[in-house]
């Protein structure tokens, strides 16, 4: 059995030595490798082009950041204009002020998070490096009064006050703007006014 493999393999190999030292090999000459009126680009060594200002790492904004910000009016004025009903207002209010409530209670969780990756990191680094240790248990405080402040604008939302004033207050003259607009277009607002 070996025989036969060597015969095989071994005849193969034999064939390959005398295909190989039947091929001619010239040395290549300094000409063939050289060429010296050949010209070589610019653009290979040297960059001509200005360097791309990056752009600024974009402010990652929370979700109660976009909540607190956006239009709370045009959606009143939108709503009292449809709907004209002190129920619907009431409603989206009492409903934007637990989405609100939603948006301090992932605010909170969020913080909570953060605190721990601090104590992680906190005990990671020992003894050795106080001011790094200064630095994460000033980190640690702040998410801490952070999440004291969650929590207190999420008691004061239950009465509209603290945070969500400003959204709700806002809605409400929205929606009183978007319901006389329609008693004007329907004419009813200034027939009251009137008699």
């Amino acid at each position: 059995m070996k025989n036969f493999f060597k015969n095989i393999f071994g005849r193969k190999m034999n064939q390959i030595e005398s295909n190989i030292s039947k091929e001619n090999f010239a040395a290549p000459s300094l000409e063939n490798i050289i060429e010296p009126t050949r010209d070589v680009p610019a653009e290979l060594f040297v960059d001509n082009n200005s360097p791309i200002e990056e752009s600024k790492s974009e402010e990652i904004v929370s979700e109660t950041k976009l909540f607190l910000e956006s239009n709370h009016r045009e959606s009143g004025f939108a709503d009292g204009y449809q709907y004209h009903s002190s129920e619907i207002m009431n409603s989206t209010v009492n409903s934007n002020a637990s989405k609100f409530r939603k948006l301090m209670d992932d605010e909170i969780e969020k913080a909570k998070s953060e605190i721990v990756n601090f104590r992680h990191h906190f005990s990671r680094v020992g003894e050795s490096f106080p001011e790094i240790l200064k630095s994460l248990q000033i980190g640690i405080s702040q998410k801490e009064e952070l999440i004291e402040q969650f929590k207190e604008q999420k008691t004061l939302s239950v009465e509209f006050e603290g945070w969500i004033s400003h959204p709700v207050n806002s809605y409400k003259l929205g929606f009183r703007q978007g319901l006389e607009a329609y008693l004007e277009e329907a004419g009813l607002l200034t027939k009251f006014q009137n008699s």
